[in-house]
């Protein structure tokens, strides 16, 4: 079964049908069996929004579940399992995000939708 963890830049450009979200991953995105939101995004969502650095109307969190259901995207919660692989990561990437997907990329058995080259240096499944 194909399942994909969508990053939350993924996410951004998905629901903005922007071009820098290649059309061959685009096209993937929109025939897997399942793709996934996970709180992670959220949260970050809803950090980014608290600094300014993007704006969701009306809110990051009602967005989100606008977003994910209109687009039939299941919804992952953070676990202590994936707490405890963030740990177990090597501190090749610093931002505390992206770790967690990684975990819970990890954890799940999911491949990353993400151009963050970086998650290249960890045992993970990236697309993009």
């Amino acid at each position: 079964m194909t399942s994909y963890l969508l990053d939350t830049h993924a996410l951004l450009w998905w629901v903005d049908d922007d071009d820098r979200l290649d059309q061959r991953v685009r096209d993937e995105i929109a025939n897997a069996e399942r793709v996934i939101a996970s709180d992670v995004t959220l949260w970050e969502l809803i950090i980014k929004c608290s600094v300014g650095k993007i704006a969701l109307e009306p809110d990051a969190g009602k967005w989100f579940e606008r977003h994910t259901a209109a687009s039939r995207f299941a919804q992952l919660a953070i676990s202590r399992a994936h707490l405890r692989g963030v740990q177990a990561l090597p501190m090749h990437h610093r931002d505390p995000f992206d770790r967690l997907l990684i975990a819970q990329a990890t954890v799940e058995h999911l491949t990353l939708i993400s151009n963050d080259s970086s998650f290249e240096q960890y045992d993970v499944s990236v697309r993009w």
